[in-house]
């Protein structure tokens, strides 16, 4: 895991002030700074959010954006980022973005999924395109994090306990997509079927060790490794993910294909073991809807 030693920290950068200082200093701005205050102000006055929710991240958070730079901004807590949401995809012309589309949608898709082939692409392309959170305003390429709060996460750090068993590939449906929109993204998928590592959704050979075919009532046997599963542990294994390429991905009901590291997770408040499949550590990661 990276990480950067305390004593080698010499400041932390905040989002929220970051923005702060950037308004305070608009009328100097340029460029993407410029864009950034200004999407950040029509996303508050639509939305309704207060600006201690709102932040700016990414390069213009570091003073390091170029010529190339996109905008980042990050939204903080589960009802600002649900009315930011709402505005995005429901009041998105007044707030004044533009949708991913023709041929910006095709190079976004290829920047994201250059490893899947023309067939796979194409269904990232209907993926892309109803996405909320991202797309373009005044020239410059947009994304948005939506991120809990502390205190509407239940877990704290200590509480889980967390064993690697493998990468998988599995299909199923999604029964849950209710945290689709935030930094860590999860669904909960009833699983089908478990498939081989020979994967006809890239367009090259990509190393795909560890994924077995198997009964999908074997899954819970792959992960058990001497360690108590609930017989419950099929009704939903959950998906989660920390890139921003997964969030808005798949809905509810949906069938897909979900490639990633298999993880059995024990907690102790409640005292659970549950499986979980982490998307995004690896290039052959992928969550795909299948119709």
């Amino acid at each position: 895991m990276q990480s950067v030693p305390v004593d080698d920290v010499v400041r932390v950068l905040d989002p929220v002030e970051r923005l702060a200082v950037l308004r305070e200093n608009w009328s100097t701005l340029g460029g993407v700074k410029k864009a950034a205050v200004d999407l950040a102000n029509r996303i508050v006055e639509v939305a309704g959010i207060s600006w201690r929710d709102l932040g700016v991240t990414g390069s213009i958070l570091a003073d390091l954006e170029s010529s190339t730079s996109d905008i980042d901004l990050v939204v903080y807590g589960e009802l600002p980022a649900r009315r930011v949401y709402q505005a995005l995809r429901e009041d998105w012309n007044q707030v004044g973005v533009v949708r991913y589309e023709n041929d910006r949608l095709r190079a976004h898709v290829r920047f994201r999924w250059g490893a899947l082939n023309r067939d796979a692409q194409s269904i990232m392309e209907r993926t892309e395109a109803r996405k909320v959170l991202q797309g373009h305003f005044h020239g410059y390429e947009f994304f948005i994090r939506a991120v809990k709060r502390l205190s509407e996460v239940n877990i704290r750090y200590g509480d889980c306990v967390y064993r690697q068993v493998g990468r998988v590939a599995l299909v199923g449906a999604i029964v849950d997509d209710g945290n689709s929109i935030f930094t860590p993204c999860e669904y909960l998928l009833k699983p089908h079927y478990l498939h081989s590592g020979e994967n006809s959704h890239f367009q090259s050979t990509i190393e795909m060790e560890n994924i077995e075919k198997r009964d999908v009532s074997d899954l819970v046997k792959l992960a058990r490794g001497g360690h108590h599963l609930e017989d419950g542990s099929l009704d939903g294994v959950k998906l989660i993910s920390y890139r921003g390429r997964f969030c808005e991905q798949v809905v509810r009901g949906d069938i897909v294909t979900a490639i990633g590291q298999l993880e059995v997770v024990g907690t102790q408040k409640p005292s659970r073991t549950y499986l979980q499949i982490v998307l995004g550590n690896h290039p052959a990661d992928i969550l795909l809807p299948l119709q």
